[in-house]
């Protein structure tokens, strides 16, 4: 593993045959990917993968080969689609859900026509925008990875009913659920709920013994059956109750999570870790083989082939390298491209005349549609993390296990966060614990025109046509938008200098309030009175400069905003919250330095365990 110049990445594995580099990481985080990966010679894939997924939903690492793809990929997916769309006479009269059907045969031929297809769902791949991977942290720490996947896989619709057989393999998942409180199963489900997944044939054979009217509609014959005494006793000989699930809200705790964009979030990870996995050993495999072979056979004459799937899910590019022979000296390197399935197949002998050969190993690239990642890989900051200061809680630790929580002397519990801010203020603090929320929403209310300007090439106008939600420009995760967008920044923030901050938060909050916006992840999560609270307390310099920053390179700095923001008496604190043996990311120190150079009062608040000693 090394790093590449200044710029952050790091190449995980110099000698294989795939090169793969991440950002995101610090450098000890590098070294335990690295590490993890390298299980994945010795580990079932599935496995495997499951132990990848877990990493890189604890941190915000990128991957910078398959970024490079996404964005290509994506750019190329798009403009099929919206060539379809133009040209379907039926799009343009059509109804919603026969857009939603129309849409999915678009899709489909737009993956068809990519000439480099991962083994994955590109789908998710090219259309799921991942959010923050860190707001899940406590739903992580508090139900486990596996009982939190199934419950994203099906989150959405909350209240469908559910049968899981008692052979199904998600059968004790989903009795899991039931234990941490995030389903209830079978007479706890209100009968109305059962009664939906029911045919209007299975309604009415509920009351066969009865003068019932003949059900025409489903909700009619619920509304009827629902008034039986023994309706429940009816329906338990049609339905095993045991094998009767339905999903719960998570707690109050947790209701600032947006479920839908975290399942798209997860839905996204999960098929960056299966890529990572298998490209990741598919690649150092490949290389080690290759040496192997070629030491084994020295003089001998020696060819290659390559075995492609046989299947629609193979790309046109490896179906075309399967059809030629490689000679000795260009032996295909593995993987062809990011989530490649080709394998080779080294032979001893001359080739056979009817098979083409090639001096040159086979490429699957897609065509160069902007700048590879490397050119934009975001620059590290030299700025040190200087003069901030550090304050320690004592509090009793209460769990050993999950997301930890204390209590304080007061008889206050909850989490490391949750804990300081009560202490701050009991000793007559305000505060709010807004991490990158809150100041992702700020930045959207202020800048809304600069958000949603008609920047060229940043809004598709046949994507707007066709109905879909488009709360982000095309551009947002990448460089470009804010050199779109620089001049309307630039003028925007002169004119925030000169305005009532809090009437412009109040003007576009009350115009815009509800409307889809990707920095918004809930409209009710800060109320505009907080909102307002902060820009007032805040020199406006300072956040000024905070928004401007974000705008710079909402990819790279949309996270490690501090945890807690606190004021009292004219003095504001930004202050990052760590519980016992937790350390600052990278993006966390960069924030904390960025903000005590425009002049922001930082701090470190460490809770700690009153059973052990303090940290040095």
């Amino acid at each position: 593993m090394r790093g590449i110049g200044e710029t952050g990445w790091w190449l995980l594995n110099p000698n294989s045959d795939a090169p793969m580099t991440v950002a995101g990481l610090d450098k000890e985080q590098a070294e335990q990917l690295k590490h993890l990966l390298d299980q994945g010679y010795l580990e079932a894939p599935y496995q495997h993968t499951k132990e990848v997924l877990a990493f890189l939903l604890r941190t915000n690492a990128r991957w910078g080969e398959l970024e490079d793809y996404i964005e290509k990929a994506k750019a190329l997916y798009q403009r099929v689609i919206a060539d379809q769309q133009q040209a379907s006479a039926e799009w343009k009269t059509a109804g919603n859900r026969d857009r939603d059907d129309l849409l999915a045969e678009f899709r489909r031929t737009a993956i068809n026509s990519l000439e480099v297809r991962p083994y994955a769902d590109l789908t998710v791949l090219l259309e799921d925008v991942p959010g923050d991977t860190t707001i899940d942290d406590l739903l992580l720490e508090q139900y486990g990875l596996e009982a939190l996947q199934l419950y994203l896989r099906y989150v959405r619709p909350l209240n469908r009913v559910r049968l899981v057989s008692v052979d199904s393999r998600e059968r004790s998942g989903f009795e899991q659920l039931v234990k941490l409180g995030l389903a209830r199963r079978g007479t706890e489900i209100p009968v109305q709920d059962i009664l939906e997944i029911c045919t209007l044939k299975q309604l009415a054979d509920l009351v066969t013994d009865l003068s019932a009217p003949p059900f025409r509609r489903k909700r009619t014959a619920i509304d009827y059956l629902t008034t039986l005494p023994d309706i429940e006793a009816r329906l338990g000989r049609l339905v095993a109750f045991r094998e009767v699930f339905q999903l719960l809200a998570l707690p109050e705790r947790f209701a600032h999570i947006n479920l839908e964009e975290l399942a798209q979030t997860w839905r996204h990870t999960h098929e960056v870790a299966n890529l990572m996995h298998r490209t990741y050993v598919l690649g150092g495999s490949s290389a080690q083989r290759r040496t192997t072979f070629l030491a084994m056979t020295k003089g001998d004459p020696v060819y290659w082939t390559l075995l492609a799937g046989k299947d629609d899910m193979t790309c046109p590019c490896c179906q075309r390298a399967a059809e030629v022979g490689y000679r000795r000296e260009a032996a295909p390197r593995l993987p062809l491209h990011v989530g490649c399935r080709c394998s080779v197949l080294p032979i001893v002998g001359t080739p056979p005349n009817s098979l083409k050969m090639s001096s040159t190993p086979p490429q699957c690239k897609l065509p160069a549609v902007t700048k590879s990642f490397s050119s934009i890989a975001p620059a590290r900051t030299t700025t040190l993390l200087i003069d901030c200061q550090t304050e320690t809680i004592q509090a009793r630790k209460l769990s050993q296990h999950g997301k930890a929580r204390f209590a304080l002397p007061d008889g206050f519990e909850g989490t490391v966060e949750e804990v300081a801010l009560h202490h701050y203020r009991q000793t007559g603090w305000h505060g709010v614990w807004g991490e990158n929320h809150l100041w992702w929403m700020i930045m959207a209310l202020l800048f809304w025109d600069v958000y949603f300007a008609d920047v060229p090439d940043a809004w598709d106008p046949l994507m707007k046509k066709s109905g879909l939600q488009l709360d982000m420009p095309r551009d947002l995760f990448t460089p470009k938008f804010y050199e779109r967008r620089k001049h309307l920044i630039a003028d925007r923030i002169i004119a925030l200098k000169q305005l009532d901050v809090c009437s412009e938060l109040t003007r576009t909050y009350s115009a815009h309030v509800g409307t889809p916006c990707r920095p918004i992840e809930q409209w009710d999560k800060f109320s505009l009175k907080i909102l307002q609270e902060i820009v007032s307390q805040v020199p406006r310099e300072v956040f000024l400069s905070v928004l401007q920053r974000l705008l710079e390179n909402f990819n790279r700095n949309r996270a490690g905003l501090p945890d807690l923001f606190l004021w009292k008496d004219g003095i504001q604190v930004w202050a990052e919250v760590k519980g016992p043996g937790d350390t600052l990311s990278v993006v966390q120190e960069e924030w904390l330095s960025f903000l005590h150079a425009q002049g922001g009062e930082t701090r470190i608040i460490r809770i700690v365990d009153q059973h052990s000693p303090s940290p040095k």
